[in-house]
């Protein structure tokens, strides 16, 4: 029994569409979330310029579990698994970036 040449096309069809939905979804939840992710190193650096140095690490504990967050909600979204290796170490770089940020920056906020 061959299939129908018609339902072939609409189900490549509904695949790609979902494909695209997912992608949209991913973009949109990413330009969302990273503005947190950018944000809360940058105010640890600020904090940390006033001698604040515990609200400073909490604000770099934030970011990790920010960024991995945001990393592992976007894989889902893409209908892959949220544990991989690769991406949750992208998603802890903003974590890294911060502690330069707020120690070692030649560079002060204020």
């Amino acid at each position: 029994m061959a299939e129908d040449p018609v339902e072939v096309s609409v189900t490549d069809e509904l695949e790609s569409l979902d494909r695209v939905r997912r992608r949209v979804t991913a973009v949109g939840f990413l330009a969302i979330a990273v503005h947190g992710v950018i944000a809360l190193p940058l105010l640890a650096q600020y904090v940390a310029e006033d001698g604040k140095n515990p609200e400073a690490v909490l604000m770099l504990v934030l970011t990790a579990f920010a960024g991995l967050l945001t990393a592992a909600i976007t894989r889902v979204i893409l209908g892959r698994s949220p544990f991989s290796v690769v991406w949750l170490a992208v998603g802890l770089l903003p974590t890294a970036i911060g502690i330069y940020l707020t120690w070692w920056a030649p560079f002060t906020l204020h």
